[in-house]
């Protein structure tokens, strides 16, 4: 049976890396023009998102880590 678990575990290896590269490469090519210039709302929009995603991250690494910090009930 498929557990939620196993999905979060999945999203924190390189299936994660393979999303941030997918995000920024997307960014890259909406943003660049043939004219060289940068449509920068779009960009900004997919850099804030990348942002949220790691810093989603980076939260829920800090509530581990406190988590296993935490006495276990014996």
């Amino acid at each position: 049976m498929y557990s939620e678990d196993n999905s979060e575990n999945k999203m924190r290896g390189p299936q994660k890396t393979k999303i941030e590269k997918a995000i920024a490469l997307v960014a890259k090519i909406i943003t660049e023009r043939d004219d060289g210039a940068n449509y920068i709302p779009i960009y900004n929009r997919l850099e804030a998102e990348l942002n949220a995603f790691s810093s989603q991250d980076q939260r829920l690494n800090e509530i581990r880590k406190f988590a296993q910090a935490l006495p276990t009930a014996a």
